[in-house]
């Protein structure tokens, strides 16, 4: 039979390098930025990972277009670094709900999987029988 204290010393374990797996990763995609030019070259634009937009590029060139021009050269550019930062975050995240989830199912059983239940409160109940027997504990 498992140790109940080592049990969970072995599950906050676990549970901490998922959090400090998500940790890293929200970190690296706070970070990360996109940037992608308009068809003509003339605009570039910098977005960050979730699409918000960070940075705007204009070529003196781009000032000679009129505005309605120069708005779909900026839109066009959007858009291109828009498909490029889902792509990216979908690269970084691909196959991530299946491994947390796996980790998640590793941790507390698969669904309609009892037993794990039945381990965390036998565990309990060990533990609290435990904590009663030590000196000094109230009654």
């Amino acid at each position: 039979m498992t140790d109940p204290s080592s049990a969970f010393e072995s599950l906050a374990a676990r549970m901490e390098a998922l959090q400090a797996r998500a940790t890293g990763m929200r970190e690296e995609l706070a970070a990360a930025t996109v940037s992608a030019p308009d068809e003509s070259g003339l605009v570039s634009v910098t977005v960050g990972s979730t699409g918000d937009l960070v940075g705007l590029e204009l070529d003196p060139r781009a000032m000679r277009s009129t505005t309605d021009q120069l708005s779909a050269m900026i839109l066009n550019a959007y858009r291109r670094a828009k498909e490029q930062a889902d792509a990216t975050l979908a690269a970084h995240t691909a196959g991530l709900e299946t491994s947390i989830g796996d980790e998640l199912s590793g941790l507390f059983g698969r669904p309609g999987d009892f037993s794990s239940l039945d381990r965390l409160d036998s565990a309990l109940a060990r533990l609290q029988d435990l904590d009663a027997k030590r000196p000094g504990a109230q009654a």
